[in-house]
């Protein structure tokens, strides 16, 4: 895909970079263990107290006045993010854990999206999930696309959007 036409696609009001579009996104790795708090209560609650954690110093750090986002998420971001992946690999190990489970869906899509949902730590401009790059996405697409087709992936809308 060539990242020049994908931003292009884009409003230039928009803040986009194709790095909040490849980052894997915390929200969808969230959302996995919201969907299974009622079968797996304790582990849920861990990974979503980390992830509102994460989302707080996200916030703190976006305030005017507010302390360096890049030191925040290096000093308070990092060490919650690698007590997470820690918990994850532990977790996958548990014999009790079925590999059809929503837990071990959840934990596989932490695990396998590792270096997508670490990638906001380096870039201060990188934000913590892909919610906005999505939206602009859609927007676009619904644009672009006859019939207002839902086409999210990007080889579509880039077919459809030429």
């Amino acid at each position: 895909i060539d990242n020049n036409l994908i931003e292009q696609m884009v409003p230039t009001n928009w803040r986009f970079s194709t790095e909040s579009l490849a980052n894997g996104g915390d929200c969808h790795a969230r959302r996995k263990f919201v969907e299974i708090e009622r079968q797996w209560p304790v582990e849920s609650r861990f990974a979503v107290g980390s992830y509102q954690r994460l989302y707080e110093i996200e916030r703190a750090g976006k305030q005017p006045g507010g302390a360096d986002l890049g030191q925040q998420r290096s000093t308070q971001s990092m060490p919650i993010l690698d007590g997470l992946f820690t918990w994850a690999r532990e977790q996958s190990l548990h014999q009790d854990v079925l590999l059809s489970s929503g837990l071990a869906k959840a934990l596989v899509y932490r695990l396998k999206h590792e270096a997508g949902l670490r990638g906001y730590l380096d870039d201060p401009a990188v934000p913590i999930d892909n919610n906005e790059s999505d939206r602009v996405f859609r927007s676009t697409v619904r644009m672009c696309t006859p019939s207002c087709r839902p086409l999210w992936n990007v080889p579509n809308v880039v077919r459809y959007c030429r």
